[in-house]
């Protein structure tokens, strides 16, 4: 298996908002950084926040110890910022 893996559950516009707990579902408990910038035209912000809210509370451990999420004031593009982001996340797991 993988050593970890990278979702961002924001790029991918065709989901509704069931499949984004889908898709966490299936991540989780494994690492997980779901990168979803606020102006994102072609995801639901408001929906991916309320994934990741029902996640947080529904298993608040795993999540706790699993799901990075970070919500960017930006359009979706991988800048240099974002890109030292996911290095220092991936320098977090084991």
């Amino acid at each position: 298996t993988e050593p970890y893996t990278h979702a961002s559950v924001a790029s991918v516009s065709c989901l509704s908002e069931t499949a984004y707990d889908d898709v966490l579902g299936l991540v989780l408990p494994k690492p997980c950084l779901v990168v979803t910038p606020e102006h994102d035209r072609f995801a639901d912000f408001n929906a991916i926040s309320e994934v990741i809210d029902r996640v947080r509370s529904a298993k608040p451990r795993i999540a706790k110890g699993s799901l990075v999420w970070l919500a960017p004031d930006d359009t979706n593009r991988f800048q240099a910022d974002q890109h030292q982001q996911f290095i220092n996340w991936t320098q977090t797991l084991e």
